[in-house]
């Protein structure tokens, strides 16, 4: 378990946190926690947050089960006025 947070010590809710090599992840909540449970003895951690850059961290699960795992994301540089565009598609019926 942990909690995704940027330099402001502010929790970031819908960050990405995913175990490389897997399908398996999840989505911090409100409060930027999340909680996984790694299938090997040690794994990296993929956290990932639009405007922000992405992180990895490598772990045991030992301390995944024992410690809370903070990770601070950092603003991505992005080029003064840049416009940061995201966009969900939904089906269509005809």
């Amino acid at each position: 378990s942990g909690v995704v947070v940027d330099p402001r010590n502010t929790p970031l809710a819908g960050a990405d946190v995913i175990i490389s090599g897997t399908t398996i992840g999840t989505t911090t909540n409100a409060r930027g926690e999340f909680d996984l449970r790694a299938p090997a003895d040690t794994a990296t951690l993929q956290v990932r947050r639009l405007g922000y850059t992405t992180s990895s961290l490598a772990l045991s699960t030992r301390s995944m089960d024992t410690t809370r795992t903070r990770v601070t994301l950092r603003e991505a540089n992005q080029a003064p006025g840049a416009v940061v565009v995201a966009s969900e598609a939904a089906p269509v019926r005809q």
